[in-house]
């Protein structure tokens, strides 16, 4: 019997070129599916989850409190008590590492409306997130660069796009 994928809260697929970061993709693909959880707002606070992690592993229960349990696979799995920092180590460091090798990077996270897609790239100025951490980072290593003749000039380019409503903002 086949299954399809539910909407998991949080999805955040990364490219991974380099031999490296290949140590994180199964089929090969160049493709790392990771499934965040987003911890219930203060609203939903007393409600029982339905949704459990194990591993690169999600369980979903199907059909209220006495109905089964359906698992699902991804490459990681992220619970909902994961912070930005755990995000970034799982999601954005590979990718700056493979820039730092010269490929290209692309994080692109899809969920539904509330699902934590804005919070986990962007985060709050308290908590930022991946993208944030990732340029931090990034200018971090480029400061840091000890080489007898670091490079002159060093050009970086990022692109951003939201989708909203099938519509670019």
């Amino acid at each position: 019997q086949i299954r399809s994928r539910p909407r998991p809260a949080l999805a955040l697929a990364m490219s991974n070129p380099s031999s490296a970061a290949n140590s994180l993709i199964a089929d090969g693909s160049g493709v790392t599916v990771c499934v965040r959880i987003r911890p219930f707002l203060p609203r939903e606070k007393g409600q029982t989850t339905a949704v459990q992690t194990d591993g690169n592993q999600i369980a979903i229960q199907v059909g209220g409190p006495s109905a089964e349990w359906r698992h699902f696979a991804f490459d990681q799995c992220l619970a909902a008590d994961a912070g930005q920092e755990v995000l970034y180590s799982h999601v954005g460091e590979p990718i700056l590492r493979n820039a730092l090798e010269g490929f290209n990077g692309t994080l692109f996270a899809y969920g539904q409306t509330g699902s934590g897609k804005s919070f986990s790239i962007m985060g709050s100025e308290a908590d930022r997130g991946v993208v944030p951490q990732l340029l931090h980072r990034l200018f971090d290593v480029v400061e840091g660069d000890t080489r007898p003749e670091p490079a002159s000039e060093l050009r970086i380019t990022m692109s951003f796009l939201e989708i909203y409503n099938e519509e670019l903002n």
